[in-house]
């Protein structure tokens, strides 16, 4: 093995994107860089190069991954996988999606690296919720075959990455008992969020909510505008503010809104660039994942990039009462958990911060300690580094202190499958993957 070890990167994704996926996979991939050699290989993304090198430390290869279908272009995107292993030598090779993953648990033997499963979401759950909306066309061959691949990953890899204990736990249920598992939440640099003054100045003005992320069928959104007037009939003053949400998803909410009579209750912002997103949540109270009851989210695990921005923005965020957002929130420390897709509750609750300033306070400074003790880039970036080292043996010291991320690397979930910010279906040249798993 060579003094400094190398790893790959695979995401079928836009990395670095606003999705969950490509952002996960650019920030990891800067840490393991301070240690590691590493390449990252990606769906391709307009208006970007096809081979980049990000902050200078780890080479980035976009692929063209095209085709009329999701199987031709998933197809595709294998194809370049097989050719960057056998073009490579890498010791760890780390992958988001189980196409992929079966390609690279097939070359392990032949090459010698160890293979580790970033297991974020359930992509055949995700790909269900898509299927059961209509936003995707139903293909039970294809979802057959998306969860036996995830089974086979999970199985097989030499390491499972989960993103919260609720993800572990449905392990179990399914009977796949994963070789390695570590728990790696999404996590934020917490330097570029300014923290609040833990004796803020009254509040002058509406209470503001802020949504950031996509109208994905999964995250509950249907429950804003009737919330928002259930709140209005209360007698509360909030206002949503809706970034990253855009194209007929943003539609359908502001035909909602207009039904209800509380559109001027709506700010939209369009797409949010990382650089401009702690100032966007400075400007908020509390934050929203309003996620619905399904199986993605029910079942799956889930770890919203979203709410760990919050948190890190000192807001008190308002949540479903799922698995999952017990254990992301410390069983309601630093928000509060409402019934899923139950705008009644929803709208009393945003009352209840609204009106109630010693319960608003107490929450808002929990929640950026817990995201100083969970969710802090260098704590993710020292676990990863720490498992790494276990699968190759290197030996290789880690800084966290080393730790510096992409100012383009940060959240949010854009429309549908796009990830760069704009429409797809106003760039023809552009075939996204099916997912934009995030926030």
């Amino acid at each position: 093995m060579s003094e400094r070890a190398s790893a790959l990167m695979v995401a079928y994704a836009c990395v670095p994107g606003t999705g969950g996926t490509g952002a996960r996979i650019a920030r990891r991939s800067l840490a393991l860089a301070a240690s590691y050699s590493t390449d990252i290989l990606s769906a391709r993304c307009p208006g970007r190069p096809h081979i980049e090198k990000l902050e200078g430390r780890a080479r980035l290869l976009r692929v063209s991954a095209t085709g009329e279908t999701l199987v031709a272009r998933l197809a595709a995107f294998q194809r370049a996988v097989r050719r960057q292993l056998g073009g490579g030598e890498y010791d760890v090779v780390v992958f988001s999606d189980p196409f992929s993953g079966v390609e690279i648990l097939e070359a392990r033997d032949a090459y010698g690296y160890k293979a580790v499963y970033d297991a974020a979401t359930p992509m055949w759950l995700e790909l269900a919720a898509r299927m059961n909306s209509g936003s995707e066309p139903r293909d039970e061959l294809l979802l057959e075959a998306v969860r036996d691949r995830e089974a086979r990953c999970l199985a097989e890899a030499d390491a499972v990455i989960l993103p919260c204990e609720a993800a572990r736990a449905r392990l179990a249920k399914v009977d796949v008992t994963p070789r390695l598992v570590r728990i790696v939440p999404s996590a934020v640099d917490l330097r570029r969020f300014v923290k609040r003054a833990e004796e803020p100045p009254p509040r002058v003005g509406p209470f503001r909510a802020i949504y950031v992320g996509s109208a994905a069928p999964w995250q509950g959104l249907d429950v804003l505008a009737p919330a928002l007037a259930r709140a209005e009939k209360l007698g509360a003053d909030v206002r949503i503010i809706l970034a990253g949400v855009i194209g007929a998803e943003l539609r359908s909410l502001l035909d909602a809104a207009a039904t209800h009579g509380i559109e001027s209750r709506i700010d939209v912002r369009g797409p949010v660039l990382a650089d401009e997103l702690p100032g966007l949540l400075a400007s908020a109270d509390v934050g929203l994942a309003p996620l619905s009851a399904t199986p993605r989210n029910e079942v799956g695990g889930t770890s919203p990039q979203k709410v760990v921005e919050y948190l890190a923005a000192g807001l008190p965020v308002v949540m479903s009462d799922l698995p999952s957002a017990r254990e992301i929130l410390d069983n309601g420390d630093a928000g509060l958990l409402v019934a899923p897709d139950d705008p009644e509750s929803l709208a009393r609750t945003l009352v209840r911060l609204s009106t109630d300033a010693t319960l608003y306070r107490r929450l808002a400074l929990r929640a950026r300690r817990l995201a100083e003790l969970r969710y802090d880039a260098p704590r993710e970036a020292g676990d990863l580094a720490a498992l790494f080292a276990q699968l190759t043996s290197s030996g290789i010291a880690f800084d966290p202190g080393a730790f510096s991320p992409d100012r383009t690397t940060g959240s949010h979930e854009t429309p549908t499958v796009r990830e760069d910010g704009a429409d797809a279906a106003t760039d023809p040249q552009f075939t996204p993957p099916w997912s934009a798993t995030r926030r």
